[in-house]
């Protein structure tokens, strides 16, 4: 009996290597990992303790700390909050003006490179799938891959349609890549202490 065996490659291209500055500021690194834990327990009075009551939240006049609990439905468990910081605080921040910035993304994007045609992958050796929910055709290794359209299923979708630099076009998971227009955060020192001070998406 012939077995079949699938050829996948890694793609060279164009990436976005990831990055995190925490180290640099040991006082920082030690917030993160409170706030995180704090996340993940959905612990919303501890999370709020560390919002700074101006917080920026939109690129309109609608922030502080109230819009910011509105926005969220705090002290919701099933508020998108908890599962958007835990991606931001797990993909490495970047230091800026005293503070630092996450996902790593926003701050190290190309400015060659349009943020809205484009997506960086996020993990290594993620699977360029023949379809959603597919077989794998190629591995990823935080690569930039361009949009392919937009799916039917909006932002619903959980894959989306990319070509690489080479030219192969497949499905990639929703999980494994972001654009520096997704959500971002940025944290900064307030009285002494760190506070999260700004979480918006788009430009």
């Amino acid at each position: 009996m012939i077995h079949a065996t699938l050829l996948v490659v890694t793609l060279a291209g164009q990436r976005l290597l990831p990055v995190d500055e925490a180290a640099k500021d040991p006082s920082f690194a030690a917030f993160r990992a409170t706030l995180l834990r704090e996340v993940r327990e959905r612990d919303a009075a501890g999370f709020l303790a560390h919002v700074d009551p101006k917080i920026r939240v939109t690129f309109g006049d609608r922030n502080g700390i109230a819009e910011f609990r509105k926005l969220y439905r705090l002290p919701s468990r099933d508020s998108k909050l908890w599962p958007t910081m835990e991606r931001l605080l797990t993909l490495g921040a970047t230091r800026e003006r005293g503070g630092f910035w996450a996902p790593y993304v926003y701050s190290k994007w190309p400015q060659s490179v349009d943020p809205y045609e484009n997506v960086a992958v996020v993990r290594p050796n993620e699977p360029l799938l023949d379809k959603p929910n597919g077989k794998p055709i190629a591995r990823l290794n935080y690569d930039i891959v361009h949009l392919e359209g937009w799916p039917k299923e909006g932002l619903k979708a959980s894959h989306r349609k990319v070509k690489t630099a080479s030219g192969k076009v497949g499905y990639v998971s929703k999980a494994g890549f972001m654009t520096q227009v997704d959500h971002r955060a940025f944290f900064e020192k307030v009285g002494g202490k760190w506070r999260l001070t700004t979480l918006v998406a788009g430009d």
